[in-house]
C-alpha cells in the first residue's frame, strides 16, 4: 500500500528510519520510466495532485525545509543509541515542531530523508514528483563547480525531485532558480552517498560526502541523503501548465488532458536535445 503524503507536523521523524537490530534493504537502483514506482503507484503519463505546502507570507515553504521552531542537537560523536537510517547511519534527529519561521536554506534532515529515500515525491508537497516516459522531473540550481551536465552521465544532489506545478512555483519563488537552473528528466535514480558530520576519532570535526561503502560512516552523523542521477537529459525550460486550445491560445489543462499533453511536451524537448 502507498503510504500518503505527510505535512511537517505528521513527519517528524522518517518513516524509513531503523531501529539499530532491524534489517531492511533498499533497491540499488529505480528505473523512472514506464511501470510502477517503489511505492508501487503506476502513474507513467500522468500527474497525480501534490498536497500543497504550508505558505509563509505567502509564499509556499517546502515540506523539506526546517524552521525557526525546530532545533538540531548539540554536535556529538555518533551514539549506539542513535536512530538510525535503513543504511545504519546515524541521523541527526531535530527537536521542536515546524513552526516559527521557515528557513530558507536549510534541510530538515529527517524530512530530507524520508523524501529523498523515496526518490519518487515532491520535495515542495510530499506527493508524487511529475513522470513521464522519459523519468522523472528535477530541478537544480547551476553550479559552476561542476561538469557541464550536457556531457556528464551522472549528477549528484541531495533535493529530491519536483511535480511540475511546485517546480512553477520553486522558479518563481527562489532567487538561485529564478536565475539559472538546471531542467534534468531523469531515467535512472540510485541512493549512494550521505552527507553529514564526521567525528573521527583525534580529529575535529568535519562535513563531508560519503559513499554508502566508506569505511568511516560509522563516524559520521547523517543529514543528508545524496542521489545520484543518471542519464539525465537537459531541458531547455521547463515544460508549460497549460496547453493551446482549438483556436491557438493558452488555456488551463483540464484534468484528462494535462496528463498526455505534458508527457508529450517532455518527450519531444528530450527527443530534441538528444539528437
Amino acid at each position: 500500500m502507498a503510504r500518503a503524503p505527510l505535512s511537517p507536523a505528521q513527519a517528524p521523524v522518517p518513516y524509513l528510519m531503523a531501529c539499530r537490530d532491524e534489517e531492511q534493504e533498499r533497491p540499488p537502483a529505480i528505473h523512472t520510466m514506464n511501470g510502477p514506482t517503489a511505492a508501487g503507484i503506476n502513474y507513467a503519463d500522468g500527474v497525480l495532485q501534490c498536497p500543497d505546502p504550508v505558505r509563509f507570507q505567502g509564499k509556499p515553504v517546502p515540506l523539506i525545509l526546517a524552521w525557526t521552531g525546530e532545533e538540531p542537537p548539540a554536535p556529538a560523536p555518533p551514539r549506539e543509541t542513535d536512530i538510525r537510517s535503513i543504511d545504519g547511519v546515524r541521523w541527526e534527529t531535530w527537536t521542536g515542531k515546524p513552526q516559527g519561521e521557515p528557513l530558507w536554506t536549510v534541510h530538515h534532515p529527517a524530512r530530507q530523508l524520508e523524501l529523498m529515500d523515496s526518490r519518487t515525491r515532491c520535495l515542495v508537497g510530499g506527493g508524487p514528483a511529475h513522470r513521464t516516459r522519459s523519468g522523472l522531473l528535477w530541478l537544480l540550481p547551476t553550479d559552476p563547480t561542476q561538469a557541464d551536465p550536457r556531457s556528464t552521465t551522472a549528477i549528484r544532489t541531495a533535493n529530491p525531485p519536483l511535480c511540475l506545478r511546485h517546480a512553477h512555483q520553486a522558479q518563481r519563488h527562489c532567487r538561485r532558480l529564478a536565475v539559472e537552473c538546471l531542467v534534468l528528466v531523469v531515467p535512472e535514480v540510485e541512493i549512494v552517498a550521505v552527507r553529514g558530520t564526521v567525528h573521527r576519532p583525534g580529529a575535529d570535526p568535519r562535513w563531508e560526502e560519503l559513499d554508502l561503502d566508506h569505511p568511516d560512516l560509522e563516524f559520521m552523523v547523517g543529514q543528508q541523503l545524496v542521489a545520484e542521477l543518471r542519464n539525465p537529459v537537459v531541458l531547455r525550460e521547463l515544460p508549460p501548465l497549460t496547453s493551446p486550445n482549438r483556436k491557438g491560445n493558452e488555456s488551463p489543462s483540464d484534468q484528462s488532458s494535462a496528463p498526455a499533453v505534458l508527457a508529450k511536451q517532455v518527450t519531444a524537448a528530450c527527443s530534441e536535445v538528444s539528437s
